[in-house]
């Protein structure tokens, strides 16, 4: 809690003048970028790196070759890296790094000046090094590895050892992207690096920077791939009827290949399956995504006779309402799960429920426990804090159902739609409920903050200034620093590992959605690693 505190104050002294719905930073110029340092080189590309600075929304590298900056061209990244490329052999160039927002304005002035200059045409060395080089799996006799494509090259070598200096290296090559170097010793550090050869087998590029890996006891390291998704009721769409929307939101489900999905506004009301008949817009999700993946409640409603309100004897099936968890069964297996209905609710309107389950990965054989909710939605009139509150006691209700329920202590990750944001007033108070509990927000976006608090633990952002509420405009609604306004959120116990967040927008090269959403809420995808 401690440390909470102090983080959150670390990242609100940096943090002024932010207008609600509108963020905006003080005139306290952001910190300058340094000079860039020259990395690999080839006869027309040169790649160059900074220091970076703190929750930076994008860098804009300009370069030239004369120092009057004449006919200067620019290279934008959200990575203190850059890849210069279409350069000219043996020439000096002059490069220097901004900061800007993610719309492309400054927020801060250039940094100094370096120079960096081509291989002459001689060289044999014609392309950079594959960048993105990583280790995507490992075990206790090998390692996969994989890098992005290099144009030009003939193909990939990889050369290896267990030592840093390596020495006594082995080599494997490669036409593919990715490669897996098989019998190595178990539980032993392995350095790897990665250069280009062309059809003939001379080198083209330097190797890269070594990277490290270290083979495996026998236990098995998978990522769990979770995801939360307000996929819109099949009723409240008006003219983007579900049947219009099902293929595509179905589509994206598919693409992130999931383990677990908490969904909500999944209605158990009857509607028109794509297979014709009437079925609950759960029941038909769940059929179109295929037989691989389960509900971990299939019951439509908490009544003597399940599939229908009408008339309705209370009793118990852990039905909850449009809420619901989805799990891939071939990953997965169901242990327990269950639903409670929020004692705090609005008056004849929807009811709320929180679902949980406890699940174990196969792969790993780890156990876990995850939650689903979506509170209350209505938004308070000005000078009322009466939906604030309600949302405030089903956030309690919540993290006691799973100090209830989760008695084994495994580690927890809760999905939903919270309904309130770092925006909200008078606070966020889900939000506020769940961190104070000890959970972590992996993004690190603190009450309207503009910089990601220090204590956040995702590793890999992607498209996480977009904002999870997308209002079906054009153009999705995005902030111009890296954490957008969220309501959709993921949060997990403290030790789970959040290898990477992706708010999942499907936009084209002008930044439009490429076709009609199919919510409106985008979905948000994390990838984790259980303790």
């Amino acid at each position: 809690m401690s440390r909470r505190i102090a983080g959150a104050a670390i990242a609100l002294t940096v943090l002024f003048g932010c207008l609600l719905g509108s963020p905006q930073r003080a005139q306290a110029a952001w910190r300058v970028p340094g000079a860039p340092v020259a990395g690999m080189r080839s006869t027309t590309a040169v790649a160059i790196s900074w220091s970076p600075v703190w929750g930076t929304p994008r860098y804009l590298v300009k370069y030239s070759t004369n120092r009057s900056w004449s006919s200067p061209k620019y290279r934008r990244t959200t990575q203190p890296t850059a890849e210069l490329t279409g350069l000219r052999p043996g020439t000096r160039y002059y490069v220097k790094v901004a900061v800007t927002r993610t719309s492309g304005s400054k927020l801060s002035r250039y940094g100094r000046t370096a120079e960096v200059v081509t291989r002459e045409s001689s060289s044999s060395y014609l392309t950079l090094t594959p960048g993105g080089l990583r280790v995507v799996s490992h075990d206790e006799d090998s390692v996969r590895l994989a890098w992005r494509a290099r144009s030009g090259a003939g193909s990939y070598q990889v050369q290896y050892a267990s030592n840093a200096n390596l020495t006594g290296a082995r080599y494997a090559s490669t036409k593919s992207t990715s490669l897996t170097i098989a019998g190595l010793a178990k539980s032993t550090g392995y350095w790897f690096r990665l250069r280009t050869k062309s059809s003939r087998g001379v080198a083209t590029s330097t190797f890269s920077a070594p990277i490290r890996a270290r083979t495996t006891s026998g236990e098995a390291f998978e990522p769990l791939r979770a995801a939360t998704y307000n996929v819109w009721c099949a009723t409240c769409s008006g003219s983007r009827t579900w049947a219009k929307r099902r293929a595509k939101l179905v589509a994206a489900i598919k693409a992130q290949n999931l383990d677990v999905l908490g969904v909500q506004e999944a209605s158990q009301g009857l509607t028109a399956g794509a297979d014709g008949t009437r079925k609950a817009q759960f029941d038909d999700l769940l059929d179109l995504l295929g037989s691989r993946y389960a509900l971990s409640n299939a019951y439509r409603y908490n009544c003597e006779k399940s599939t229908s309100p009408n008339n309705c004897k209370p009793k118990y099936w852990g039905a909850s309402g449009g809420v619901r968890i989805i799990y891939n069964a071939d990953r997965n297996d169901l242990l327990r799960q269950g639903a409670v209905q929020y004692d705090t609710q609005v008056p004849g309107d929807t009811k709320r429920f929180v679902a949980w389950a406890e699940l174990r990965q196969s792969s790993t054989a780890k156990r876990f426990f995850v939650v689903n909710t979506h509170l209350d939605p209505h938004s308070d009139s000005s000078g009322s804090t009466y939906h604030h509150r309600i949302r405030a006691a089903q956030t309690r209700q919540l993290l006691a159902t799973v100090r209830q329920q989760n008695r084994a202590g495994l580690p927890v990750v809760i999905l939903g739609d919270f309904k309130s944001s770092k925006y909200a007033v008078p606070s966020n108070a889900p939000y506020d409920l769940i961190t104070s509990a000890g959970y972590d927000d992996p993004l690190g976006n603190t009450y309207r903050s503009q910089v990601p608090d220090r204590l956040a633990t995702v590793e890999r952002r992607v498209g996480t200034e977009y904002n999870t509420k997308n209002n079906l405009d054009g153009f999705p609604p995005r902030s111009d620093y890296i954490n957008g306004s969220v309501i959709d959120y993921v949060f997990a116990s403290a030790g789970v590992r959040v290898q990477e967040w992706q708010t999942v927008v499907d936009v084209t090269s002008s930044g439009r959605f490429d076709g009609s959403p199919p919510s409106d809420h985008n979905m948000v995808r994390v990838s984790l690693y259980l303790p």
